[in-house]
């Protein structure tokens, strides 16, 4: 039984290092018959964090997978994406990944098999995200000191804004050959974290010419998401 339960700690273990290392867990697609932009799958994960999705007028729904198959950089950030949104105008794309969070019920298991381990890692999942980030942006030894090239939210914003604990931009830097589409030479991340709940982040690409504008785009990405009370 000690045998047993050893090896099936490993195997959990294993599985969330690989996902926090990958920063992706498998992406399940919708069922056949549900034609929606987002599928069952992937709305009850928002429903059981507790996250309202809420559609805005500044962007539009862009249905299928984006793999970056032609783009080794944004393969790496990314990997595969089933959510987009593209402004109205075309300057301006936005990516979800919505991804199961390292739950309180896993913790709960993971410390059965290994009482004392400390695996509250729920809330820890988001800055390792970032710092990910980070360094496949400007490399290993600023994904270190990674808050140095962030920019958080005040307390209060993130509170008023989206109901989240944190809210944290990203820059993420590319060179002319990891533009999306050749077009979009501008990248940054948002992310947002609630404890206990898990974290989503945005992804967003962006031309010059919406660069001129981007107040107008951020205002639009705060409405898309906000944690219930």
């Amino acid at each position: 039984m000690r045998i047993l339960k050893g090896f099936v700690f490993t195997a959990l273990l294993c599985q969330f290092n690989v996902g926090i290392a990958q920063n992706k867990i498998t992406i399940v697609d919708a069922p056949p018959d549900d034609h929606t932009w987002m599928g069952h799958y992937y709305r009850d994960i928002l429903k059981s964090m507790g996250l309202i999705y809420r559609t805005t007028d500044t962007f539009e729904e862009v249905k299928g997978s984006e793999c970056f198959n032609d783009n080794p950089k944004l393969k790496e950030i990314l990997t595969c994406v089933s959510h987009h949104l593209y402004s109205k105008d075309k300057e301006f794309v936005v990516f979800i990944p919505i991804y199961k969070p390292f739950s309180r019920q896993d913790s709960i298991e993971m410390k059965q098999m290994m009482p004392g381990g400390n695996f509250d890692h729920i809330d820890k999942q988001h800055t390792n995200s970032i710092r990910r980030d980070i360094g496949s942006s400007l490399g290993k030894d600023a994904s270190l000191n990674w808050k140095q090239y962030v920019t958080y939210y005040s307390a209060k914003e993130a509170k008023t804004k989206f109901n989240a604990d944190s809210a944290v931009f990203v820059p993420i830097k590319l060179d002319p050959q990891d533009y999306y589409k050749g077009k979009y030479n501008h990248m940054e991340a948002l992310y947002l974290q609630k404890k206990g709940r898990g974290f989503v982040n945005f992804y967003c690409f962006y031309t010059d010419k919406a660069k001129k504008k981007l107040p107008q785009y951020r205002k639009a990405i705060e409405e898309i998401f906000r944690y219930e009370d």
